[in-house]
């Protein structure tokens, strides 16, 4: 299984989990579960902002990971709430805010 897949299926579970236990530990944290879609993102947020501007134009290559990046924002809205105030929360909003414009 891709590195990519084991993330956006973390990502669901810790979804699907948030909620029922608030000091889920370890892997199965919101803020952990969002560190891990931070570090695998293939672009940095600049970068997919300048992207999506013109993401019809782009390469099938380049729109794919466009795509692998708005699949995994699902689960980030319902962990987004989950999760403290600081820099991960900023760059998760940064990143949901992102995602309304991706292909």
């Amino acid at each position: 299984m891709k590195r990519s897949e084991v993330v956006i299926r973390r990502l669901n579970t810790v979804a699907a989990l948030t909620g029922f236990d608030e000091s889920s530990p370890g892997v199965l944290s919101p803020t952990s579960a969002a560190e891990s879609f931070l570090t695998e993102v293939p672009y940095s947020l600049p970068e997919a902002t300048a992207l999506v501007r013109d993401w019809r134009a782009l390469d099938l290559r380049t729109i794919r990971k466009l795509r692998f990046i708005k699949n995994m924002r699902m689960p980030l809205y319902v962990i987004e709430k989950s999760l403290p105030r600081g820099d991960v929360k900023f760059a998760i909003q940064n990143w949901l805010r992102l995602s309304r414009a991706l292909p």
